[in-house]
């Protein structure tokens, strides 16, 4: 169960840290350690702005070891944050990145997987581009759709970005469709949708709305959306993209 103290159930951010907790960053600018079951064990409050330690609006995060780095979608910076069970959550260090993505945005390792624009043999393309661990070079570009489609199906294209050290899921967030793609090759490997939800969902146009999906237990791939009512409705999936149900809250 989610805590309303201090997350909202549709707008916040996790993943799996250390063995037996989540790190959790909601956009009600706090961030926190919790048990399995979501049970705060520690935060810290967050204050929006452009000075170091600040955020605007954060779209990924990932854990190395003690620390935890969060990814400021808006400033295009990295906050980097430190855990220790007797400081508790404490602020090290801000990044400013020299690189434009557009929402979706992971980390592999020490590189970071991003959803850009790009171009590659004259063309322009919208899709994944994997950079080296300066931030400052692609060493792999992989291809969602012509940039020379239409605006709309550019947007409708933009999606969230989760990774491991060899595969990249990317998720639509107008459609929720995920895409698995090979990082060593650059091939696409698979497609997997539910189009037929038990939920009604938030919707943008005709399109339902995804937040932010996230690996759990480095098993499932999970994918909410916002519903109508503003609850939460999560589908799963496992790596291989096989459907493997869903859950809904209402609480």
């Amino acid at each position: 169960k989610i805590d309303a103290e201090y997350f909202t159930p549709t707008n916040f951010v996790f993943k799996p840290f250390q063995e037996d907790k989540f790190v959790v960053f909601s956009q009600k600018g706090i961030l926190a350690i919790t048990d399995k079951k979501f049970n705060i064990l520690t935060f810290v409050n967050l204050d929006q702005g452009k000075g170091p330690g600040e955020y605007s609006f954060i779209s990924a995060l990932n854990t190395q070891d003690s620390q935890i780095l969060l990814y400021d979608f808006e400033l295009k910076r990295i906050l980097t944050y430190a855990y220790d069970e007797e400081k508790g959550l404490y602020y090290l260090e801000t990044d400013n990145l020299d690189f434009s993505s557009l929402m979706g945005i992971d980390f592999v390792e020490n590189k970071l997987l991003i959803n850009s624009l790009f171009e590659e043999g004259g063309e322009q393309y919208m899709g994944l581009q994997l950079l080296n661990d300066s931030y400052d070079t692609s060493v792999q570009n992989i291809k969602i759709c012509s940039s020379g489609d239409s605006d709309e199906d550019l947007i409708m294209n933009m999606g969230w970005v989760l990774a491991t050290p060899d595969y990249a899921y990317y998720v639509k967030i107008y459609q929720g469709e995920i895409i698995k793609a090979n990082l060593k090759t650059g091939a696409i490997e698979g497609k997997a949708v539910k189009k037929k939800k038990p939920i009604d969902m938030a919707q943008i146009g005709e399109n339902a709305a995804v937040l932010w999906p996230a690996f759990l237990f480095d098993e499932w791939i999970a994918v909410p959306y916002n519903t109508k009512d503003h609850y939460l409705y999560c589908e799963f999936f496992d790596k291989d993209l096989n459907y493997a149900g869903y859950e809904y809250r209402e609480d």
